[in-house]
């Protein structure tokens, strides 16, 4: 009996812990899809400053590796 509710426990604090990072990606990714969006715009108004660009580069794929991050959370909760 006491493994049962042992078991039961921890299948609560998973479903706990799968809401809360469900939850958190999706505030996460809100700010992230705005900062793509911004920079897609600033990228187009830069007029070839290499400088510039590769800095914006850097933030892209800075953002892409957050929004992967995001990703294999929400995968992992899923399983």
């Amino acid at each position: 009996r006491e493994d049962l509710l042992e078991q039961q426990a921890k299948k609560e604090r998973l479903a706990t812990f799968g809401q809360l990072v469900g939850s958190i990606g999706h505030e996460l990714r809100n700010p992230l899809g705005v900062m793509e969006t911004s920079l897609y715009i600033l990228r187009s108004r830069l007029n070839g400053d290499e400088r510039a660009l590769k800095h914006a580069d850097r933030i892209g794929e800075q953002l892409l590796i957050a929004n992967h991050i995001i990703t294999d959370l929400l995968d992992l909760i899923r399983d």
